[in-house]
């Protein structure tokens, strides 16, 4: 077995997060196409991009964290990430597992507007409910788990994220 990076999904990001464009999520690439979401790696920068002038993402990055952690296919987190945000890239983790979100889930629903972007993915234990910018959807039947600037993120209610209140903030600084 072997995975591709989704480097087409990473400039989507860098397009829908940075400028707004948020119908660029829905330009497909590997971790929504059925055939391919297996072996995607997300990702929002790594040790390439991640360098200044090679096309980092300065804006939103916990939302762009947010949304690769709700997507099918296999989530990397760059460790500057990891390490500015650990605390809320924690809560997005769990919040992927108790969910059960995995490289095969589906999408049920990616709708961009001008507001901001829809993401409603199934998990093997519920669905994860992301609304990005400003955008807005019914959240009945759900509840909210974790939210930040830009973005929030829902469970369906019989999902159990009691263990978010056990992560403690420890955002590392230099």
């Amino acid at each position: 077995q072997s995975a591709a990076f989704d480097f087409p999904l990473k400039y989507y990001i860098n397009d829908a997060f940075s400028k707004g464009q948020w119908s660029r999520l829905n330009d497909g690439s590997l971790s929504d196409d059925n055939n391919y979401k297996r072996y995607a790696v997300t990702f929002v920068d790594n040790h390439d991009t991640g360098r200044s002038g090679e096309c980092p993402l300065y804006a939103n990055i916990e939302a762009a964290n947010a949304f690769i952690l709700t997507m099918p296919g296999t989530p990397c987190v760059w460790l500057k990430h990891w390490l500015t945000y650990k605390t809320t890239i924690k809560k997005l983790i769990l919040v992927r597992k108790a969910a059960g979100i995995h490289n095969q889930s589906t999408i049920d629903t990616h709708t961009a507007s001008t507001a901001g972007y829809v993401l409603k993915v199934k998990g093997k234990k519920g669905d994860v409910l992301l609304l990005l910018g400003t955008a807005t959807a019914s959240t009945d039947g759900f509840k909210l788990a974790v939210e930040g600037t830009n973005y929030k993120m829902y469970v369906s209610n019989d999902v159990d994220i009691s263990a978010l209140d056990d992560i403690k903030d420890d955002t590392f600084t230099a």
